[in-house]
């Protein structure tokens, strides 16, 4: 965004354009009604049953998060709809399907492990919202950027390095109150849960 001057107060930012992005139905629905619906049901409904019910982590963190994948292939039945339900509509649907049931799974288990780790959705629900509006990161406009596109894909890697040393660290459930509060990350490893009085 930077390199293309879309940042705010650069050349090729558009107030107007952005406004119609966050404001509207579609707005609300993406980055306020749909995240905090979704991580509501997802993360504070499922995972709490699941873990009262003696479930092993791995099913709270790996199986819950595929299910949140699941419900969103629903956008790939549109998609086929869309473009005339021909057999190269259904092949671009399924392709469409299968990456998208790849990311939203994989955004699944990061936003399940901040709940587990700060018993709260706050995290969750800011993260959702932050992904439904920057999208998934478009690596293919690299090759644009000429002497740049090395120390972009540099820029990549360098971020998901950070995003793994930093994440343990930066989710302490010490952070959110003390570490018995964040009773589901002591269920998550297998702790006793301590009782009310």
């Amino acid at each position: 965004m930077f390199l293309s001057n879309e940042l705010p107060f650069q050349q090729a930012f558009d107030w107007a354009t952005q406004r119609q992005h966050i404001q509207g139905l579609m707005g609300m629905r993406n980055l306020v009604v749909g995240p905090i619906s979704e991580e509501f049901i997802f993360r504070a409904c499922m995972v709490a049953i699941v873990a009262n019910s003696g479930a092993r982590s791995y099913v709270m963190i790996f199986v819950l998060p595929l299910v949140f994948g699941i419900a969103h292939i629903n956008h790939a039945y549109e998609s086929y709809v869309k473009k005339g339900r021909t057999r190269q509509a259904l092949l671009g649907a399924a392709a469409m399907a299968a990456f998208q049931l790849l990311y939203t799974t994989l955004f699944g288990w990061f936003a399940t492990f901040l709940f587990l780790r700060t018993s709260n959705l706050i995290a969750p629900c800011l993260c959702h919202t932050f992904c439904n509006m920057m999208g998934f990161p478009d690596v293919t406009n690299i090759q644009y950027f000429g002497r740049w596109k090395k120390w972009l894909y540099l820029t990549f890697i360098l971020g998901m390095v950070l995003f793994g040393v930093l994440l343990q660290p930066l989710t302490n459930p010490a952070w959110y109150g003390d570490e018995e509060s964040s009773a589901y990350w002591q269920i998550t490893m297998g702790a006793p849960v301590p009782q009310d009085p």
